[in-house]
């Protein structure tokens, strides 16, 4: 075949596949565009469910549902300002449906608008007072806000209405040991871990009750079991190093510190730790390098520890620093859930700030250490469990009450 005929023949099948799929676009309603995008969305395809939703929303300018679902997929993509925009315009269309006001109430937490958030969620409560994950997104709003107590009364009026959600014990445990309540914490830990056994968080937020209840054999017990279920927490073998430090079993300290040094080579708080290690097992060479680097990590201001043979190392003022995960999907660290209206499934992706902190308690030999007493404060879960009985569509195919 002549090599015209071979150009002039892959032109005709490309033109052929063109006229084919404009005819197939064109061929189809709103309607199946929308059902290919929730298949896409299902299948975590995020891109090819947006194009799905454009096109379902091209040909019908009010499809509530598109534009919802639509800002799902841009949340797990995490597009928060496009979600925005789709779930803004989906409230527009429809006022009456609390699940989109909790969506948008939870994208706003996600972006630190916690009052926006919270204006969101108690409308969501307005439309429906049976609502536990409205109350439940609000208490975090709140823990944003640092309101305690406003945040301890959603989270049990979540527990109240929906008993089965293992996050919703979660924070509430972690609301009870920022107030030192710490047995009420377990407890709550306890039914955590109970409806959701390998929620590793729940175990590491246990651990911290346990540290701060003085029990730390019981910490190390829950920091191990947490690092069998997910090892790629560097918060967990710092927090696990801090109480081997505590035992004065510097060793495995240093172990852990350094893996979580690995992990998250800039965690200035582990350096730090590792250096105090190294003070105690008269490593000062190491201690001195690994002071230095969480001074130089941290910013912060220095002190000065004193050693037995006079030289003075600089490092800086211990204190608490707040670290912030990478936010993967689906959710983000090691649980994935869903969130729901009782009537309407409504997905979403969240997480907030956990704290890995430095060593207290330390006991370092000659040495005068100017540092403040921390707390290693639990991690709040923005996290809903999935029910096989949920459903995602609101609107025509399931008419919301």
């Amino acid at each position: 075949m002549a090599e015209r005929d071979k150009k002039l023949l892959i032109g005709l099948v490309l033109g052929l596949w063109v006229f084919l799929s404009i005819w197939d676009a064109l061929a189809k309603t709103a309607e199946e565009f929308f059902e290919e995008g929730m298949d896409y969305l299902e299948l975590g395809n995020y891109t090819q469910a947006i194009t799905c939703f454009n096109n379902a929303t091209n040909l019908s300018a009010n499809y509530t549902e598109a534009y919802y679902n639509r800002g799902i997929a841009y949340e797990d993509i995490s597009n928060l300002t496009q979600a925005l925009v789709d779930y803004n315009k989906t409230i527009s269309l429809n006022q009456t449906t609390a699940g989109y006001y909790n969506s948008r109430g939870k994208v706003y937490i996600k972006l630190s608008k916690y009052d926006s958030a919270i204006t969101d969620c108690k409308q969501a409560i307005t439309l429906n007072s049976s609502f536990p994950d409205a109350y439940y997104n609000r208490g975090i709003a709140y823990d944003g806000k640092n309101d305690t107590a406003k945040a301890l009364a959603d989270y049990s009026k979540a527990i109240f209405l929906n008993s089965t959600q293992a996050v919703y014990y979660n924070n509430r445990g972690s609301d009870y040991v920022k107030l030192s309540q710490y047995d009420k914490a377990i407890i709550d830990y306890n039914q955590t871990i109970k409806l959701s056994p390998k929620f590793s968080d729940a175990y590491y937020n246990r651990g911290i009750a346990y540290k701060d209840k003085g029990d730390t054999n019981k910490a190390i017990t829950d920091y191990t079991k947490a690092i069998s279920l997910n090892s790629t927490r560097s918060g967990y073998y710092n927090n696990r190093g801090n109480a081997y430090v505590k035992l004065a079993q510097y060793n495995l300290a240093i172990d852990d510190y350094t893996k979580a040094i690995k992990l998250s080579p800039k965690f200035a708080d582990a350096y730090t730790n590792r250096g105090l290690a190294y003070y105690n097992v008269k490593d000062y060479a190491r201690s001195s390098q690994d002071l230095d680097k969480g001074k130089e990590l941290s910013g912060q201001a220095p002190f000065v520890l004193s050693t037995k043979g006079g030289a003075n190392i600089q490092m800086g003022a211990i204190n608490a620093t707040t670290r912030q995960p990478k936010v993967v999907n689906p959710f983000s660290q090691d649980y994935k859930n869903v969130t729901r209206e009782q009537e309407a499934k409504i997905k979403h992706i969240d997480t907030l700030e956990h704290n890995e902190v430095k060593a207290t308690n330390t006991t370092l030999t000659n040495t005068t250490v100017a540092a403040q007493q921390l707390l290693e404060k639990p991690k709040l879960e923005v996290k809903e469990e999935v029910t096989p009985d949920n459903i995602r569509i609101i609107g025509s195919k399931q008419e919301t009450k």
